[in-house]
């Protein structure tokens, strides 16, 4: 595949996807099973806000939103995935980075709720108010590739831990940073953690056990 093609490829599928897409020579561009820890963050309460907002403004809020999750991802080494709505999706190799970018992700975006909250119309503060950023971290084998047919593909990741880290993060009470046990035993033990007990996530047939995160 041609150069100029994979800078144009970088930048809807990121750096990294674009690389990997352009090496493989046809009909090898299918992916591989990695290990790796999934991050995806969820935003509570974003249809109260999309009720509110006009449409040009709200693309912009999610405008910032998205640079804020390329920021902290790519800073620590990770790979932005893909946008999801009002959600986003990122791998790292380990799960020490993807913590420090999830709670630096939740802070950074704390600030920009609070930018926003104050420049916005009356009618909008409130929403404002309740929008807040729940983040899920599971590690484990995933499936990163090129899934589609008929000429139309989508370089994505499949697999449990991404099941799960989008489970943790869309039904989360409230914002913070969730994980599983096996994130949790693997970041630096100067990061808090309070343990949550046990939960069985919507649709999936094992209980895992959870925890928080926070900055110490």
């Amino acid at each position: 595949m041609e150069k100029g093609t994979e800078g144009i490829l970088a930048r809807y599928l990121g750096a990294e996807a674009a690389a990997q897409t352009c090496a493989c020579p046809e009909p090898a561009r299918l992916g591989a099973v990695r290990q790796a820890c999934v991050l995806f963050a969820d935003m509570r309460h974003f249809s109260r806000l999309a009720e509110q907002m006009e449409l040009l403004a709200l693309r912009r809020f999610l405008g910032d939103f998205m640079q804020l999750f390329v920021d902290s991802v790519e800073a620590r080494g990770g790979m932005v995935n893909k946008f999801v709505g009002d959600g986003a999706l990122a791998g790292f190799q380990r799960p020490g980075p993807a913590a420090l970018a999830a709670l630096r992700l939740h802070e950074d975006f704390l600030q920009l709720r609070s930018r926003w909250q104050a420049a916005s119309a009356a009618g909008c503060r409130a929403a404002f108010a309740a929008l807040d950023l729940a983040v899920g971290l599971s590690c484990g084998a995933i499936f990163l590739g090129n899934v589609g047919g008929g000429g139309r593909y989508d370089f994505t990741a499949l697999g449990v831990p991404v099941n799960v880290a989008q489970r943790l993060a869309a039904e989360a009470a409230e914002g913070g940073v969730y994980c599983t046990a096996a994130v949790r035993a693997e970041v630096d033990a100067a990061i808090a953690a309070e343990a949550l007990g046990a939960v069985q996530p919507r649709g999936m047939s094992a209980r895992i056990t959870l925890f928080r995160l926070r900055q110490g």
